[in-house]
């Protein structure tokens, strides 16, 4: 979340509300039913900030995609933060900048995030003061990308200016484009991303970047499988409230029990 509240629940039993700064990541495995509804006002009746956040999906691998479900939330402060480290030579670690590490890990500090085997992911929230700038490594041959909150940035050597609401793909050793067009909207990785701060005034960028999978997607509505044979099975198995759907059989969730009175 970055402002605001939201609450949720899902049919294994997990239930609360996140604020600011709050994080929930859920590995839907075989399945999980979930609702999540904004909060707009306490319980005194004051209007809270307007919800506004971040939500990211990310393919799991072909082992993980019928394992149990798993859900795991963590507050705020209770994500590391860092940074620019003394103790680390200001030509590589930069200067001006603060990280929340919510996946991943990055200068020295790690989420407390469990991802499952062969599905790392990083997910970086990096704030710039003016001028600021700093290199984060990336895994070789990982895909990645950065979303711009706030502000405007360059990466790397280029004399590009990015700005507010911008999404860029970074490439990776591997990366192949099909046009010269494509090629030129691919921002070079070279096993990590340099983001300096050109303005007057603060940015935020979000970078994500993942375990690269080679394995077919093959999606249908909320299923995401590797054939159409497996989201066959996966739709039967809803149907059906079997294979991990067990729960799902006449679950409602008390959100939406309440909203419809």
């Amino acid at each position: 979340m970055l402002d605001g509240y939201m609450e949720h629940e899902d049919f294994a039993g997990h239930r609360g509300i996140i604020g600011p700064g709050d994080i929930q990541w859920m590995m839907v495995g075989r399945g999980i039913m979930h609702a999540e509804v904004p909060v707009h006002r306490d319980q005194q009746g004051n209007a809270l900030p307007i919800p506004q956040g971040l939500q990211l999906w990310i393919d799991l691998p072909v082992e993980a995609k019928k394992a149990d479900c798993s859900y795991q939330e963590y507050a705020s402060q209770h994500l590391p933060m860092q940074t620019p480290r003394a103790s680390e030579p200001k030509e590589t670690e930069g200067e001006g900048w603060s990280i929340k590490v919510i996946s991943g890990q990055s200068h020295g500090v790690e989420s407390p995030v469990r991802l499952p085997k062969n599905g790392g992911c990083y997910f970086i929230d990096v704030q710039l003061q003016p001028g600021g700038w700093l290199f984060q490594d990336i895994p070789h041959t990982w895909n990645a990308f950065l979303y711009i909150s706030d502000g405007s940035i360059k990466i790397g050597d280029s004399n590009e200016t990015y700005g507010q609401h911008h999404v860029l793909a970074l490439s990776n050793p591997g990366l192949k484009t099909d046009t010269a067009e494509e090629a030129k909207n691919v921002l070079s990785n070279q096993d990590g991303v340099r983001i300096a701060n050109v303005s007057d005034k603060p940015a935020r960028v979000f970078l994500i970047a993942g375990e690269p999978m080679d394995h077919p997607v093959v999606q249908y509505g909320p299923f995401v499988m590797t054939s159409k044979k497996e989201i066959f099975e996966a739709i039967d198995d809803f149907q059906l409230s079997r294979n991990g759907f067990e729960r799902a059989a006449n679950w409602n969730s008390e959100i939406a029990k309440r909203l419809r009175h």
